[in-house]
């Protein structure tokens, strides 16, 4: 029951920090170039040439550079949008709201960028993790306790970035993509649990936006393939996937029509299915820098977002209870890393630490909790007593820094060791 009431705890904060900021409005930059989609669909018709977008980005003031993220295509005459269409997806129905009380209410200023749009898109950030955030209890009330799951969802609310990104940086893809690992974590067990086909075609759905949102969250597909494995041997569960064969087809085909969204935009903007869009922008493989990703003073993960430290430690208690699905969570885990420290930006530009691993505090929420259950369970106070200490201090420490990042107090872009410890603390003017 108390996890029930934390969710709301959270979004109703979440909200209310909202709403006492100044100046806020998600369109700029990458999220502008992640909803475009939208007002170029449905308000111009135009989301090809994107004729639109240079003036509504002047008369709102959005960009420094009044294109950003779009390319001129001259085979076709054509604009392209680099960014993926899965985030548009995700933010379809709270657009749909917001336009409905624009033409209700001041159809001259119905043009997809007023502030309903915007109040739309950041609240619907909200409902968008609280909805996560309800499929993660469910999820963690089937292997600990009530209480054990109060206190995760509490750190994943507050002692991760994901609550800079939903209430300071609205609008990028990273609280999207959080809301979908867990409700694909979700489905995945319960298909595993209950064998109902549709569970299957759920699934398939859900991976399909996931990889529309970010290309880079394929490696959170081993999830429906690899799930069962820790309740079942190789044997048993590719016995498990024949008998829900059906099931299977649906979700490859459902699956494969929501990646035809992406396909189908590429073919008209540019005349060809397949595009890489980053143009200059690449990964180095063979260069990952995993040091400067996760220990450095620039963005590093476990120095930005130390409750990380805390999740990965879990996953040895969680193999101590469940070895495969441990094991799972660590493969998926180093793929994600290594896939994101390999990137040639690998500090991911102006953000507050490591904001593409915000999705996979869906999955590590499971190690979370089982470090904590474990620790609680042996009733040392010797144990107890430091780890909630921490645990207490690293969620201060990220709704503090998060608000110095908002004051620009913190540098957006890059931090070194001494620009790092000359504002540890600093309050914002």
């Amino acid at each position: 029951m108390k996890s029930k009431i934390v969710i709301l705890f959270i979004s109703f904060l979440y909200c209310y920090i909202i709403i006492n900021q100044e100046n806020y409005g998600p369109f700029y930059w990458d999220t502008s170039g992640y909803y475009v989609y939208l007002p170029a669909t449905f308000i111009y018709n135009d989301v090809g040439k994107l004729a639109f977008y240079p003036k509504v980005i002047n008369d709102h003031n959005l960009n420094n550079h009044e294109l950003f993220g779009i390319s001129e295509q001259p085979a076709t005459g054509r604009r392209l949008d680099k960014y993926p269409v899965g985030t548009a997806i995700c933010e379809a129905p709270f657009f749909f709201i917001a336009h409905s009380y624009a033409l209700i209410t001041e159809p001259e200023k119905a043009d997809g960028y007023t502030p309903p749009y915007w109040l739309a898109i950041v609240f619907g950030g909200v409902c968008w993790v609280a909805a996560g955030l309800w499929f993660l209890r469910k999820l963690l009330l089937r292997y600990f306790s009530d209480h054990v799951t109060t206190i995760t969802l509490l750190l994943i609310g507050f002692a991760t970035n994901l609550y800079f990104y939903v209430v300071m940086s609205a609008g990028m893809s990273h609280t999207y993509s959080f809301a979908l690992f867990c409700i694909l974590a979700y489905l995945c067990d319960e298909w595993v649990r209950s064998g109902r086909k549709y569970m299957a075609a759920l699934i398939g759905i859900v991976s399909g936006i996931i990889v529309l949102v970010r290309p880079t969250n394929a490696p959170v597909l081993l999830m429906p393939l690899c799930w069962g494995l820790k309740d079942m041997s190789i044997k048993q569960l590719l016995g498990f996937y024949k008998r829900q064969s059906a099931g299977i087809v649906a979700a490859v085909l459902l699956f494969g029509l929501l990646l035809l969204v992406q396909l189908s935009y590429w073919k008209y903007v540019t005349g060809n299915w397949l595009v890489y869009s980053y143009g200059g922008e690449h990964f180095n493989f063979s260069d990952p820098q995993l040091f400067n990703g996760l220990f450095s003073y620039a963005k590093g993960w476990f120095v930005y977002t130390p409750v990380a430290l805390v999740a990965v430690a879990g996953l040895w208690p969680l193999y101590r209870r469940n070895r495969a699905l441990a094991l799972l969570l660590l493969l998926h885990l180093s793929l994600s890393v290594y896939l994101v420290f390999s990137w040639a930006q690998w500090s991911y530009g102006g953000s507050f630490g490591c904001r593409p691993l915000i999705e996979v505090f869906g999955l590590l929420a499971l190690p979370l909790a089982a470090l904590i259950d474990a620790t609680l369970k042996k009733r040392k106070l010797m144990l107890t007593i430091p780890l909630f200490i921490f645990l207490s201090f690293v969620t201060v420490l990220n709704m503090f820094q998060s608000f110095q990042l908002k004051k620009n107090v913190i540098q957006w872009d890059f931090t070194d060791k001494k620009s790092y410890w000359a504002t540890f603390g600093k309050i914002p003017e």
